[in-house]
C-alpha cells in the first residue's frame, strides 16, 4: 500500500463519503483540512489526497451500510492502515474497516476488532434492526439529502459561533488596552520614580474622593519600559479595530442567515429547492471561513509570530497560524533555538531563542510550556504534556506546520493560567 504521510495518524474524520466503488474521508489535522480517497485495486488498497474537502462520490445503494459507516466513523480518529484494511479509533474501541473488490464493484465490510470487539454491532445486527423498521427516511432520497443538508448547516453554524466568541475576545482586549494605555497616560512619571521589581504603578489623583490610578505592570523588566509596551500594545490593537469589528458583523450576520438556511431546509420537499439551499449555503460558508488565517489577514507583511517576554527579558515567538509555523520554524528559527509543542494536540509552534550550548533556564522553560498550552486545543485543561527538542531535530514535512520529531523530551505542565494571563500581557 502507499504510505501514508504521518500526520493523518489521529486526525479526526470530519465526513465520510461512502460510494458505489470506493471510499472518501474529509480529515482534521492540526492546522488544516485534508482528504483521503481509499480504493481497492488488485495488489491491495490504494490511497490518495488533497487539501480541502473530497469530492462528492456515486452514492452506494447500500444505505444500512452507508448509515454504519456514518455513525461510527464520523468523529473518529484515523489510526493506521494495511494492503486488507483501515482502522479508526472510537469511543466504544478500534474499528476495522475492509474493502473487498468483486466483479469491479466494492463490497464495504465493517467489523469490530481489537478493543471494541463485542461492544459494537456486526453487520447482520444492524441489518436485522433496519429490517424491523416498515419505513426508513434514509431509503428516501429526499429526505436523505435533506438530512445531510442540515448536519452541514449545523457543524458550520457550530464553528462560525466559535469564531464570533473568539473574535469577540479579540474585542475585549483591544477594549482592555485602550483602557490600559488611557491609565499609563497618568503613569508616566511614577514609572520613572519606580524601582525595579515594582509590580503596580500607582499615582494620587489629588482630588478627594477620587480613587487613584493603578495598572499592574511585568516585575520581571524595568517600569519604564513596562510602561512604553503598554502603549505599543495599545497602538497595535487598536489599529486593528476596524477589521475586527467588520468580522463580528460579517460572522453575526452569516450565523443569522445559517439559522435561516436550516429553517428552509428543514421544510424543503424536493431535490430542487435542496439543491437551491445547498448552493447557497455553500457560498455562504466559503465567506465565513473560520481559518486562523482569517483573523490575521490584515496583518499582511507582519512577522509570522507573535513576541512574548519570559523570564529575564528573553522573547518568546509563538506561529500565528499552520502555515505560519512553518514559516517561524524552519525559516526564523536557528538549529540551536529550542522548540516547544502542547503533545498530541493541535496547536502552535513556540520558539525560545538559544545561544550554541546554551542551557534553557528552567523558568523560561516554564513560561515558554505555558505559552505552548495556551495556544493549543488543551487551553482548558490543567495538567498538558508539551513537548520540547532543538530546531535542528525537527524534519519537515510537505503539510504546512507538520513536523517530525527525531529527539523530543516531555514536560508535564500544571497550568497556573494567573500566570498564563501574565505572560499574555507582554505581548510586544
Amino acid at each position: 500500500m502507499e504510505s501514508i504521510p504521518s500526520p493523518l495518524e489521529g486526525a479526526v474524520v470530519q465526513k465520510v463519503r461512502l460510494g458505489i466503488d470506493r471510499l472518501a474521508l474529509d480529515l482534521r489535522v492540526p492546522g488544516r483540512s485534508t482528504w483521503v480517497e481509499i480504493r481497492t485495486t488488485t495488489g491491495g488498497l490504494r490511497m490518495r489526497g488533497g487539501e480541502g474537502k473530497s469530492e462528492p462520490l456515486p452514492l452506494c445503494p447500500d444505505a444500512t451500510l452507508v448509515r454504519y459507516a456514518r455513525k461510527y466513523l464520523e468523529g473518529a480518529r484515523f489510526a493506521a492502515a494495511s494492503p486488507s484494511h483501515v482502522d479508526f479509533l472510537t469511543p466504544e474501541g478500534l474499528v476495522r474497516m475492509s474493502l473487498q473488490g468483486k466483479a469491479g464493484r466494492f463490497i464495504p465490510r465493517f467489523s469490530p476488532c481489537a478493543l471494541a470487539e463485542g461492544k459494537l454491532p456486526s453487520e447482520s445486527e444492524l441489518r436485522d434492526e433496519a429490517a424491523k423498521v416498515a419505513v426508513d427516511p434514509q431509503r428516501d432520497p429526499v429526505s436523505r439529502d435533506r438530512q445531510d443538508l442540515m448536519r452541514s448547516i449545523e457543524r458550520e453554524m457550530k464553528r462560525t459561533e466559535r469564531t464570533l466568541a473568539a473574535v469577540r475576545d479579540d474585542a475585549a482586549a483591544i477594549e482592555k488596552a485602550r483602557a490600559d494605555a488611557g491609565k499609563a497616560r497618568f503613569l508616566v512619571v511614577a514609572a520613572k520614580r519606580a524601582v525595579a521589581g515594582t509590580t503596580e504603578l500607582v499615582a494620587e489623583s489629588g482630588v478627594d474622593d477620587v480613587e487613584p490610578v493603578r495598572l499592574r505592570i511585568d516585575p520581571r523588566i524595568a517600569p519604564q519600559v513596562a510602561l512604553e509596551r503598554v502603549f505599543a500594545r495599545a497602538k497595535r490593537l487598536v489599529a486593528r479595530r476596524a477589521f475586527v469589528d467588520a468580522r463580528m458583523t460579517s460572522l453575526t450576520e452569516a450565523l443569522e442567515t445559517f439559522r435561516v438556511l436550516h429553517t428552509q431546509a428543514t421544510s424543503a420537499s424536493d431535490s430542487a429547492a435542496l439543491h437551491e439551499l445547498r448552493e447557497t449555503f455553500r457560498g455562504l460558508a466559503r465567506r465565513a471561513s473560520t481559518t486562523a488565517a482569517d483573523r490575521t489577514r490584515e496583518g499582511g507583511s507582519r512577522a509570522p509570530y507573535k513576541t512574548f517576554v519570559g523570564a529575564g527579558g528573553r522573547e518568546i515567538l509563538v506561529g500565528r497560524s499552520s502555515a505560519k509555523n512553518h514559516d517561524l520554524t524552519f525559516r526564523v528559527a536557528k538549529g540551536s533555538d529550542l522548540w516547544l509543542h502542547a503533545r498530541e494536540v493541535e496547536g502552535a509552534h513556540v520558539v525560545v531563542r538559544l545561544r550554541r550550548d546554551e542551557q534553557m533556564p528552567p523558568e523560561l522553560l516554564l513560561d515558554a510550556a505555558h505559552l505552548a498550552v495556551y495556544f493549543s486545543r488543551s487551553r482548558e485543561e490543567n495538567l498538558v504534556d508539551v513537548q520540547y527538542t532543538p530546531v535542528g531535530q525537527l524534519k519537515k514535512l510537505p503539510t504546512p506546520g507538520a513536523v517530525i520529531l527525531t529527539r523530543e523530551k516531555v514536560i508535564a505542565v500544571r497550568v497556573d493560567h494567573a500566570h498564563t494571563q501574565e505572560l499574555l500581557a507582554t505581548e510586544r
